[in-house]
């Protein structure tokens, strides 16, 4: 599949996200052997959030919607 403009080979499997106090349960999450590109958050984790990026700061702030 295409992550982040790069073809990559991966597994899906059903997993949860903790971020902070913020769990999100029964999302689809992949694996790639070669970690091509880093650890990502896509929008199976995101679309249960409203964020803002500080780039000033280097920060991103969520909270539920």
């Amino acid at each position: 599949h295409s992550s982040a403009g790069c073809l990559v080979w991966s597994y899906y499997f059903p997993c949860s996200v903790t971020l902070g106090s913020f769990e999100v349960s029964n999302i689809q999450c992949t694996y790639n052997s070669e970690n091509v590109g880093g650890n990502l958050l896509g929008g199976c984790f995101l679309k249960n959030f409203n964020y803002s990026i500080n780039e000033s700061e280097n920060t991103v702030t969520f909270s539920l919607r």
